[in-house]
């Protein structure tokens, strides 16, 4: 299902997912298995080789997983999506994927605690520095925040706690002009209120514990590739690498941006970062995301609404600042 044929509604209830793939079943089915059946040995060799795409192990991918991951590619607008435990790993995967071996990210001061915290205490032990605008409203601050080292600029797209807002296209701009990509949290707006792909954002990443998933009963993370940005402009040498697991017929080893070009950077937390790491969603919690994205716009635009009335009645309050 491209997205462009769809709209929003029809996507997030069918997008990633056909039923001829699956016995027809009208509802994504839950599979629940750690693995999965080779066959022979040429079939082996055809997964080894990337030859055929296929499931080998629940921690590599799994079909229920997979769904869910090309539904919110699809509502987003990216090329490729990897779904992995919690918002976190997501947060964390997609940064160790562009910083690791001594790289740098500059982001804001307006961020999620659990990010923040893991910015101090996490991500310089693994050899990662965090560089913060004082002024994110200011964006020539982005611009000078910049060095040798920087490998993304991260920021929220609605931040948590205080909602604050960012010119995500002048941003994307600034890391653009530096050769690194721009990479969202878009949790709390959602691919329902806001696109950041459309505005210069290169990788989108959720806690789909949220606003995803909706009835706070799974802990689950999202993180989906804009398809866009060029990984072989020389700042990222693990994506031009020869890589084990990536060989050929001949046994050569291949890059991640030899086997694709429209996906290397989640091919590469998935083989990296998931497999070794291990934060995998599981087939059921899958599922229950699915189930919350089947109502993303209803509960979304609900929640807007309601907004917007505690606005006006605040705005008709003489004790309420404007």
């Amino acid at each position: 299902m491209a997205n462009g044929d769809y709209s929003f509604d029809t996507v997030k209830v069918r997008g990633g997912y056909d039923p001829k793939a699956h016995n027809l079943a009208v509802s994504v089915p839950i599979y629940q298995t750690a693995s999965f059946e080779l066959g022979d040995t040429e079939r082996v060799e055809r997964l080894l080789r990337f030859k055929e795409l296929g499931f080998v192990y629940t921690r590599l991918g799994n079909p229920t997983v997979q769904v869910l991951e090309e539904r919110i590619a699809a509502l987003d607008g990216g090329s490729a999506a990897i779904a992995v435990g919690s918002g976190m790993a997501a947060v964390t995967y997609a940064l160790f994927n562009v910083a690791e071996g001594g790289g740098r990210i500059l982001t804001t001061r307006n961020l999620y605690g659990g990010t923040e915290d893991s910015f101090k205490k996490l991500f310089p032990t693994f050899g990662i520095g965090i560089d913060q605008v004082d002024n994110a409203d200011d964006v020539d601050q982005f611009r000078r925040g910049i060095k040798p080292e920087t490998r993304a600029i991260f920021v929220e797209s609605i931040s948590n706690p205080n909602a604050t807002l960012l010119d995500l296209e002048r941003i994307a701009a600034v890391a653009h002009e530096n050769g690194i990509p721009l990479i969202v949290d878009n949790t709390f707006a959602t691919p329902y209120l806001f696109n950041p792909l459309k505005h210069g954002a290169d990788i989108v990443v959720y806690s789909a514990t949220k606003a995803l998933g909706g009835h706070g009963n799974t802990i689950a993370g999202v993180i989906v590739e804009g398809g866009a940005f060029d990984w072989g402009n020389g700042k990222f040498p693990q994506f031009t690498k020869p890589h084990y697991l990536l060989r050929d017929d001949t046994g050569v080893e291949r890059s991640f941006l030899e086997i694709t070009s429209e996906f290397p950077f989640t091919l590469r937390v998935r083989l990296n970062y998931l497999v070794y790491f291990g934060a995998v969603l599981s087939p059921f919690d899958a599922y229950l995301i699915l189930q919350g994205v089947e109502t993303l716009s209803e509960r979304v635009q609900k929640q807007v609404t309601n907004t917007e009335k505690i606005i006006r009645y605040l705005e008709s309050k003489g004790e309420v600042a404007g």
